[in-house]
Parts: C-alpha cells; structure tokens; sequence
C-alpha cells in the first residue's frame, strides 16, 4: 500500500511538472466548445478577462495597458451615456442611425476588468432598448450586422451576470432582427444579395455581423447558427479573392478597407478562435498583403490616396493588428503608433479587438517600416511611393482601374501628391450618400448605376471633369473601359505607367500616363497622346488642389504656409487654364460644394493634338520656394 501510495504521489508530482512545463491546456474549439456554460467565449475566455487584468496591473505592456485605459476611458464617457438609444432611420430612409456597439462593448469589458454594478445596468438598460426597436432596418443589412456585432459580445462576455429576462429577450431579438432574415432570401427584393457579392464590403461587414450573432446564442439554436457560420465561411471566399487579390488592393479604396476589412478580420479571429480554423479564408492570394497596401495608402500628410468614394481622412486601422500579429510584423503598425501613444483611439468601437490581438501576439514595440514603394494589381491597380514617414517626405499615389467598379468614381490615371509637409494634389472624396441621393431626388437609386448614362456621373465630383485625370474631347471616361497600370523601377523613385487608351474610346489612337517622384525632390506626369489619323484630339489636363494659386506666363505658383511650389508643362504649347470651381458646383449641390470643394482651385491646360500627330507633355510640380 505504501508503495502504490508512493507511485500515486510521483505520478501526480510528474503530471503537475508536465502541467507547469507545457502551460494552461488550450481552450477546447469546434462546434461541440460552443455550450451554455463556455461563456464568454467570443475574443475573450474567462482566463483571458483575469489575465489582462494582471498584466494591467502589474504594467508588463505598455501597449496593453495603454489600449486597457482608452477602453475605460471609452466606457465611462461613452458606455455609460445617459442618452437612451432611440430607433432612427438617416435622412434617405434607408439606413438605421443608431449604433449602440461602442457602448455595449466598451460598458461590458469595463464590468469585466472592474466587477462596478453600474457597467452591468447599463448594458442592460442598452440592450433593452435596442433589442425592443421594430426591427434592425434588415433591408440595409449593414446596420443589423454592426448591430448584431454589439448585442452579441454584450450578450456572450456577461452571459454569467444579465437577468434571464434580458438574454431571452437577446436571443428572440438575433434571431428575429439578424440570423433569421438573412437566412429566408426574398428573391422578389434581392434582400440577401450581399452573400454572393464577389467585391463588395457589405459581404464583409453582413456576414462578420451574422457570424457573432451565431456564435453568441449558438447552444440556443445550433443547427440554424452553424449553418449561418457555415455559409459565412463559404461565401466569403469570392468577396475576399474580389477584395483582396492578387496582391491586397482594395478596389473600393483605404476608407472601405478599414470598414470592410475591420469586420473581416474580426470574423477570421472567431472563426480561429473558436473553430480552430478560419476556413482558409486568410490563405486568399494578396490578403496578407493587404495591410502594407493600407499603411502607403496614407501620406505623410496624414491623409488617405482617397480614390473611389472615399475621403482624405484617415482614422485607426483596426485591422493593422492582425496583419501585424499574422505576418509577425509589428512595424505595419507605425501609423497606429500614435493611436496608442497618445491615446487617440478613446471611444472607438474595436478598442477591445487590438487588446485581444496584443494578448495573442505579445507585441510590445513597434518599428519604423522601411520606406519605398507598393504596387498592386487587381480591380483598381495602383503605384504607392513615399521618400520616407516623416511629415516632410514625398508621397505620390496613382491608379489605373475602372470606372465600373463598386463605388468608383470617372479616375482612371488619377493622382495625388504630398510633399514638404502638405497636400498639392488632392481628390475632391464623398459628401455622403444622404446627400447625393438628396442631389438625386427622385432618382436616388442613379446613384448606384453604373452605366455610362446614369445619372451617377452628373455629381460634379464623380466625373473626370475634376479628377486628377485627362479628359479628351470633354467627353466622360467609358465606363466599362479599363486602364491597366505597370511599374517599373524599385523604392521610392519607381515610375507607373498607366494606359488610358481604352478610357478615351475611339477619340485617342493612344494614350499613356507616367508618373514618379524624381531624385526624391519633385513630382513628374509625362502624358503621350496620339491623336486618331483622321481627327485631332482635345485634351484638357486637370488637378484639383487646396493651395492658392497664382498664374505666371508658363504655369502656376502654388503656396501653402511657407512653401511655394511651381507647376510647368514642357513639350509643347499648352493653354493654362484655371476653372472656376464654384458657379457649376454651387448650383448643383451646394451642401457638397461647402463640405468638399470651397477652398480649392482646379488648374491645368488644354491643347489639341492634330490628327495623326504624337505630344508628349511633361508636367512637373517643383519646390521654388
């Protein structure tokens, strides 16, 4: 007896050594984890709740603790909001204007870190309201996904501490405003339309929304949730190939990456969390590469190559991290450095995401990037080039694409241009939809035509008219036309080659754009046209600019603060020309024109080249001053 009492006790002694040895088990995954008492389970385990406050407390990561405050900070000045969350529909009708995802999370992980009964009631009181709302506008799914997303964390991280009452009436309110009407498609609407889209950041940011919802309440409803993560996980492969490849250009530009890659990511991270495997949607040619496109997708003025319908802000990008932590390359998140450092990311909705990604990857430090060049192919290629990533360095973005992508604008040969601390050729952006559909009256729904006639290209700002851009003949770009791009060269110095020849249709028999930032001091756009042999060609060359302008016999001198900056064409003779931005655009939409293009000046030339002949047109925008 003394002898089995003894190897009992060695054994035991040797299964605690193997135990401290290899660590806490991993936490059980697949469908058969997802049980009543696996709460929470969603980003954060238990154990992960009590290490962060641990790590917290002890300042291990300066990082973590720095991400750790900002959502404090976010829960007392947001979560806790007096403000009842009241049902809305914007302006058009169509989109649902409440959004209670940043106070549901940020309340929630502050009764998680803190135990203060007074997160808990608030989170209550919140989902109360919302989850009584008459439905979640399920027609513009956007908004029941970002609000499924919000209710399902809430709903999974308290699941221990809310009444009964309150998570019934969650569980009734996901099913009846999210998983159920995504899953019983109306083709008479085209409701669900989105499941299928092969480039679009609905699919993205719908199934991200459905996926969380699944896994929330799944042991309440398992053979309908595992088929919404099932058929998330399937049909996201065409909008990840369509967004992402080949090389990690997302056609819809910089600000729909963060929207659309922001939920992809946060899908991805659940499915591997809590399926042990993300469907190899991560293995999609271009997507790892994608948060490199993102980081050059900003210039050192801080503001985005806003091509398509994005504008020139730029905010946290979300999903830095997990291209960071998946490539193992902290210095993708230079440009969030600052987000950390000096808390700017205070009432962000996915604060608790980067404090998930920083707990699994372990970053502590983050390094400056080499700087250079980024090319891409895809829907809407592109050239990427900076001197450097400080405020002062050289920056130039230039495309090629499509007017017939999702949200893209008449820019095919677009370009903007930072250099010595600000913006000289810039993109006018978006307004915003209500706007536009406003503009549209009773055709809002032109907005959203593609076709070469549709009164999409009416807005002032869509059209190549005031694009950075050529137009010929003063005719619109052909919509399903394409301008394929190549680069040649390497770092900060390659030059991109865009062909606008199809864009022009028959009104050029050529057309090429290049472009490069030259000696890392000044910017140069060569434009070789031929003209067809039997008709000259009109050209008018366009930049849209925020500086003042000042006309000079061979061009223009730009000023912005203390620098002074000369635009010249050489190669022939061309006609200056500086076009009154206002009285068109005015009249058009004035609430788009104060919001985007008061304050700016539109200049160029125009030349017509003689049938049959060949221009070739330097332009060049150098530092005088």
């Amino acid at each position: 007896m003394r002898f089995k009492s003894l190897f009992a006790a060695l054994c035991l002694a040797a299964a605690a050594v193997i135990s401290v040895s290899c660590g806490s088990p991993e936490p059980k995954t697949g469908y058969e984890s997802l049980t009543a008492d696996n709460h929470p389970r969603i980003f954060f385990t238990a154990k992960d709740f009590k290490d962060i406050k641990k790590a917290v407390a002890r300042n291990e990561n300066p990082i973590l603790t720095s991400l750790h405050e900002q959502l404090m900070k976010t829960a007392d000045e947001l979560g806790l909001s007096e403000t009842e969350l009241k049902y809305g529909r914007d302006a058009s009708g169509r989109r649902l204007t409440t959004d209670g995802t940043g106070r549901l999370v940020s309340a929630a992980y502050a009764y998680k870190m803190t135990g203060d009964k007074k997160y808990l009631d608030h989170v209550e009181w919140d989902l109360k309201c919302i989850c009584n709302y008459p439905d979640w506008v399920p027609d513009h799914f956007l908004g029941a996904a970002t609000m499924s997303i919000g209710v399902g964390l809430a709903y999974d991280w308290l699941y221990d501490d809310l009444s009964q009452e309150t998570k019934d009436l969650v569980v009734k309110t996901l099913r009846s405003h999210s998983i159920d009407p995504s899953m019983a498609p109306d083709p008479s609407t085209q409701k669900e339309w989105w499941w299928h889209s092969t480039s679009n950041n609905w699919n993205q940011v719908c199934e991200c929304g459905l996926a969380t919802a699944a896994f929330a309440i799944y042991e309440t409803c398992p053979e309908i949730a595992k088929a919404v993560i099932e058929k998330a996980g399937s049909s996201n492969v065409n909008a990840m190939i369509g967004s992402y490849s080949p090389d990690g250009v997302y056609p819809e530009g910089p600000g729909y990456w963060s929207y659309g890659t922001n939920h992809e990511v946060l899908m991805l991270s659940e499915f591997e969390q809590l399926l042990g495997h993300d469907f190899g949607l991560s293995d999609t040619p271009g997507f790892l590469n994608t948060g490199t496109y993102q980081m050059y997708s900003t210039g050192p003025t801080g503001k985005a190559f806003n091509y398509s319908d994005g504008g020139e802000g730029v905010g946290a990008r979300i999903a830095q991290w997990y291209f960071a932590a998946k490539n193992n390359d902290p210095s993708l998140l230079w440009l969030e450095k600052p987000y950390v450092e000096e808390h700017k990311l205070v009432g962000n909705t996915h604060i608790f995401y980067l404090i998930a990604m920083v707990l699994k990857s372990g970053i502590k430090d983050i390094p400056e990037p080499p700087a250079g060049c980024y090319t891409g192919q895809g829907h809407n290629p592109l050239m990427m080039t900076r001197t450097g990533w400080g405020k002062e360095d050289l920056y130039l973005g230039i495309k090629g694409g499509s007017a017939s992508n999702n949200h893209a604008h008449m820019d095919a040969g677009e370009f903007v241009f930072d250099a010595y601390g600000y913006r000289w050729a810039k993109d006018y952006g978006n307004p915003g939809y209500a706007i536009l559909e406003a503009f549209l009256k009773d055709n809002r729904d032109g907005l959203w035509d593609m076709s070469q006639d549709s009164p999409r290209w009416r807005f002032f700002t869509y059209h190549n008219l005031r694009h950075n851009t050529l137009t010929v003949n003063d005719k619109s770009h052909l919509v399903k036309a394409t301008a394929p791009l190549k680069v040649s060269g390497e770092g900060a110095g390659a030059e991109a080659e865009t062909d606008l020849t199809e864009i022009f249709g028959g009104d050029v028999k050529s057309a090429k754009r290049t472009a490069s930032i030259v000696d890392g001091k000044y910017l140069s756009v060569t434009d070789c046209i031929t003209a067809p042999d039997r008709k000259g060609a009109k050209v008018r060359w366009t930049m849209v600019t925020p500086a003042t302008v000042k006309e000079v016999a061979d061009g223009f001198e730009l000023t912005q603060g203390d620098v002074v900056m000369k635009l010249h064409t050489d190669g022939a003779a061309v006609s200056y020309k500086n076009w009154p931005v206002g009285r068109e655009a005015r009249d058009l939409c004035p609430e788009a024109f104060d919001r985007l293009c008061d304050g700016t000046a539109l200049i160029g030339y125009e030349i017509t080249v003689p049938a049959g002949k060949t221009v070739e047109l330097t332009t060049t925008l150098k530092r005088v001053k």
